[in-house]
């Protein structure tokens, strides 16, 4: 099965980094690697990608890649560290969007939000920086619907699921929304179900805060503060029709990978039940002496 099309281009200002240097096993041998995360400022974004590079290609020769993202863990200045006028400005090249899945902690289901993964990360002279967070991607559509919230009620915003093909014959089942009412009337009209498409579109990982009061049994409310973060991939054009069927990924290839798919995510709740079940040893009883 093909690759998607996948590209994310990120510009903005070095937020922070998170990055350790490790290894791992390949082919029985270790590999020194470095991972973790750096997040970019795009105005009020701020965009984790996450990396991990191997130091040597599968050819053996040293991985470029290795040598710049080490360049940037050791020299780059962040915001965390050195303040927003002084942190490096940074553009971001091939990078692609994924899916983070995990079970949930009590093994009732799977969380699933969308990410970036990328390795080629510059510096850049901030007089030539462009504010951008922009992503290009293929993928088969699986369903559309009207977006609701909380309370049932329409936001007016169109929600997509689309189906990526990734390296290696994966596929991801990722989220996109659609605010632009003539965007959406176009898609309503032209794409469909199992068609193939290409979108583009920019990113919105931001938070939102809210203030909630809750009541308690007598007195005054207590105040909280709730953050919610936000990871949107909005699609803002494409294809005004789907693919020719030459071109469309195929509908029995993308099935099986589907299948495949759904069996890797109840493998990893089965595996988590194991781990979370296992008896836990009683709390010794004690007398506690409250001195009266």
């Amino acid at each position: 099965m093909k690759e998607s099309v996948n590209n994310v281009t990120i510009e903005g200002i070095l937020s922070e980094i998170n990055l350790e240097e490790g290894s791992y096993v390949k082919n029985g041998n270790s590999v020194p690697r470095i991972s973790g995360s750096v997040t970019i400022k795009v105005d009020d974004n701020e965009i984790p990608v996450h990396v991990f590079v191997g130091k040597y290609k599968n050819d053996g020769n040293e991985n470029p890649a290795y040598t710049s993202i080490k360049d940037l863990k050791d020299n780059f200045k962040s915001i965390a560290v050195a303040g927003i006028d002084n942190a490096d400005a940074v553009r971001i090249t091939n990078a692609k969007i994924s899916m983070n899945e995990f079970p949930r902690r009590d093994g009732s289901g799977i969380i699933s939000y969308p990410r970036i993964r990328g390795t080629f990360i510059n510096k850049i002279k901030k007089n030539e920086m462009k504010s951008k967070a922009r992503f290009e991607v293929e993928f088969m559509v699986a369903n559309m619907i009207d977006e609701v919230n909380k309370d049932g009620e329409e936001t007016g915003r169109l929600q997509l699921k689309g189906i990526i093909s990734q390296y290696g014959g994966m596929v991801d089942v990722v989220p996109f929304f659609v605010e632009n009412a003539a965007a959406i009337d176009a898609i309503r009209a032209n794409w469909e179900e199992n068609s193939t498409v290409k979108a583009t579109g920019k990113l919105n990982f931001s938070s939102k805060v809210e203030t909630i009061l809750d009541e308690s049994g007598f007195g005054e409310p207590v105040e909280r503060t709730k953050v919610t973060n936000i990871s949107d991939l909005v699609i803002t054009g494409g294809t005004p029709e789907p693919y020719d069927e030459d071109f469309a990924f195929d509908v029995e290839e993308i099935s099986k990978a589907l299948a495949e798919r759904k069996a890797r995510l109840e493998e990893m709740k089965e595996n988590f039940g194991k781990k979370t079940s296992a008896p836990k040893k009683a709390a010794p009883k004690m007398n506690i002496d409250l001195g009266f």
